[in-house]
């Protein structure tokens, strides 16, 4: 019978345990590889949320600081990049949509506003940065402006052929991106994909600024916003 050498054993045993040794260490140095990049990739995520919503910022502070001077009332929030007009302010008749030719007037306000504050952060031409008094980091900001409609929870009487509190809110902010767009100068913005950013939605009751159980007219449920959606490098 023949004999088991111990030290082939134990020389056995200590190339296992110095492979499986070489696999632990290679393995810990792949986790910490992969853990270091995932820190800078979440910071790199941080820092970019950061410099949009300073831009977003920016943006509402501008427009803001304009209607101030226009004397129109109105809501800023900075942070979420919404300014906020409250529908008695634009003057819609209750379950109406249309508005008469003194507000209409005064709603081309808002359109200058716009074109003389944010036209800096839609994507111009590299040659018009200067003639518009724009800096090259401005340019290409913006990805879209969504005029938003929202009404209170009273449900609509129906006038006019509106038949709820949604379709009243749809055409009250698709009135106002009609009369933004007749501005020369919004409605030739355009986004990086050369695409015209602004555009109309409505959302009737279902977004209120105050709650009620029971139908109220509240003037700060209906309301129109215009939301500054910023480009970002997630954006597919």
């Amino acid at each position: 019978m023949r004999e088991i050498d111990d030290s082939s054993i134990m020389s056995s045993q200590t190339d296992l345990m110095s492979g499986a040794l070489f696999v632990f260490i290679i393995g810990l140095v792949a986790y910490v590889i992969n853990f270091s990049g995932n820190q800078i990739e979440h910071r790199s995520v941080g820092q970019h949320l950061s410099e949009i919503v300073l831009k977003q910022s920016q943006i509402v502070g501008d427009v803001s600081y304009a209607l101030n001077r226009y004397g129109i009332a109105h809501e800023a929030n900075k942070s979420a990049g919404v300014i906020r007009i409250s529908s008695d302010e634009l003057a819609f008749a209750p379950g109406a949509y249309d508005l008469s030719a003194r507000q209409e007037e005064r709603l081309k306000v808002l359109g200058r506003v716009l074109a003389g504050t944010a036209t800096c952060y839609t994507n111009i031409p590299e040659g018009s940065y200067s003639s518009l008094g724009c800096s090259a980091d401005q340019s290409g900001q913006i990805r879209s402006v969504s005029v938003e409609g929202h009404t209170d929870n009273v449900p609509s009487s129906g006038r006019g052929g509106v038949k709820d509190n949604l379709a009243l809110s749809s055409l009250r902010a698709a009135t106002i991106v009609r009369l933004l767009k007749e501005n020369s100068v919004i409605s030739s913005w355009e986004n990086s994909e050369g695409r015209q950013p602004v555009y109309a939605a409505g959302f009737g009751d279902s977004r209120p600024v105050n709650e009620h159980d029971e139908p109220v007219s509240d003037n700060e449920n209906r309301r129109i916003e215009i939301r500054f959606h910023l480009e970002t490098p997630f954006a597919s």
